[in-house]
């Protein structure tokens, strides 16, 4: 999708990777990231070659630019804003979208942030709804709650990835920003170093 100035809207490649990592940290250096964390950040730099609906934005050759409907994320460099990057990003995602079942884009302006949401407003976005981020003090011991008469928990087995998945897609289903994950990504997040199994807990009911 060519444009002014050489622009030029693209999906991901994995030449890619090192320059928008970079953009991601520089820009939550800046303090136009608020309510990412640095590892959440990492997290998702290592996730780039399995995120769906993933545009970059080039600039005389080189990636200026993301949005990827995955991450609810759109960002510009800094030298590279007001030269119409952000808007073909949002137009070409858009479209991408219509021919999936991962629609309508939604992206999180992040908090405190006037100027992305100055710029989603000039683009017809409108406010939609909140979230939140509840955090557990790590300091403090939690008993194991009582479940309910008929409910019941288990350990993740990665023998019953399928129905996981199967499980996550139905779940979300109806989530204001609705999720939707793949094998390739589950495989990706789990093959990870730090990713422990142990935290997650099946639920499910018992027939009686």
């Amino acid at each position: 999708m060519p444009g002014p100035s050489s622009l030029i809207i693209r999906t991901f490649q994995p030449a890619d990777q090192e320059p928008l990592a970079a953009l991601l940290r520089d820009s939550l250096d800046a303090g136009e990231l608020a309510g990412f964390t640095s590892s959440e950040l990492e997290g998702l730099t290592r996730a780039f070659p399995i995120a769906r609906n993933f545009l970059v934005a080039e600039l005389d050759g080189m990636p200026i630019g993301l949005i990827c409907s995955d991450y609810r994320l759109l960002v510009v460099h800094p030298g590279a804003r007001r030269q119409g990057a952000g808007r073909a990003l949002t137009e070409a995602s858009e479209e991408t979208l219509k021919t999936t079942p991962d629609g309508p884009l939604v992206l999180f302006p992040p908090h405190g942030n006037d100027g992305a949401v100055a710029f989603l407003r000039a683009t017809g976005f409108r406010y939609d709804h909140s979230s939140w981020r509840f955090v557990l003090d790590p300091k403090k011991t939690m008993s194991v709650p009582a479940l309910p008469a008929g409910i019941e928990h288990s350990g993740y087995d990665d023998a019953e990835v399928l129905p996981y998945i199967e499980l996550i897609n139905t779940s979300f289903l109806d989530h204001p920003t609705p999720i939707r994950v793949t094998l390739e990504q589950i495989e990706h997040v789990h093959g990870q170093a730090d990713f422990d199994p142990g935290a997650i807990a099946i639920m499910f009911f018992v027939l009686v």
